[in-house]
């Protein structure tokens, strides 16, 4: 019963719609093959903007209102981390920014910046990173106990590592990092 007749205007760059009946008796479906993950990602882009570490869950729920279709766990899994590479980018072009350790020395002068690497392929690639800004090292001798405890994680992701932190203890008692070391 529903059907629709539109014809292409020759001067417009639309449709007019010449005939339409609204009567319908299909079922609603909420499933649509052509439902894209990156088309997802394009769409809602400024939400992931404002809040990166929206949880898969919300961003599912609220497209699924939104547009009224169906969204599997993985589309929203893959559109949100193609939008967090397109606005954060990847994790190689992020080390890329490391090989610019001047605005550290600029911004805190006196600052100690190492930046070690390995030729791999006959490229210097990115291998450990130390910093110790100018501030904290005053705020240590000037203020701190004299107490060094070194304290680590292991990072987690595609290049994996182990952040060091040395930490001491200011007269408040409370923990004071001052050396970074990835």
């Amino acid at each position: 019963m529903w059907r629709i007749h539109a014809c292409a205007l020759k001067s417009e760059c639309t449709f007019q719609i010449r005939d339409y009946v609204p009567n319908h008796t299909c079922n609603i479906t909420f499933h649509v093959k052509n439902m894209k993950s990156t088309w997802l990602s394009k769409k809602y882009m400024h939400k992931f903007k404002i809040d990166p570490k929206r949880g898969i869950k919300g961003f599912r729920v609220d497209a699924i209102e939104e547009i009224r279709c169906n969204i599997t766990r993985n589309q929203a899994a893959r559109a949100k981390r193609f939008t967090l590479l397109m606005l954060e980018g990847s994790a190689s072009e992020q080390y890329a920014l490391l090989w610019t350790t001047d605005e550290i020395k600029r911004s805190n002068p006196g600052s100690t910046v190492i930046l070690g690497t390995e030729q791999e392929g006959g490229q210097n690639m990115f291998d450990r990173f130390y910093v110790c800004l100018q501030a904290l090292k005053l705020n240590f001798l000037n203020g701190c106990r004299p107490v060094i405890c070194v304290d680590g994680c292991h990072l987690k992701g595609a290049y994996g590592g182990v952040l060091l932190s040395a930490v001491s203890i200011d007269p408040k008692t409370i923990s004071f990092p001052f050396v970074m070391l990835w």
